[in-house]
């Protein structure tokens, strides 16, 4: 089936729908499906990722193989 041709549809579908619980969920499920990941994490857990790939940018950080190697002898 065509991708437009299925949107519309849906929309039809959706139109029809007269239980707001219904509604409710269809809006959680399409918000959910286009919100960044990045805006449900915490101002803390933004300012270690950044921290990190500062580091990486900055060659500050260490091989995986080698630190395994150190950690398993």
């Amino acid at each position: 089936m065509d991708l437009s041709v299925e949107k519309i549809n849906i929309v039809k579908m959706i139109l029809e729908i007269e239980n707001p619980k219904i509604l409710e969920s269809i809006n959680n499920i399409l918000k959910s499906k286009s919100s960044d990941f990045w805006d449900d994490l915490s101002d803390y857990e933004k300012r270690e990722i950044d921290l990190g790939i500062t580091e990486v940018n900055e060659g500050k950080y260490f091989e995986y193989k080698s630190f395994i190697e150190k950690h398993l002898e």
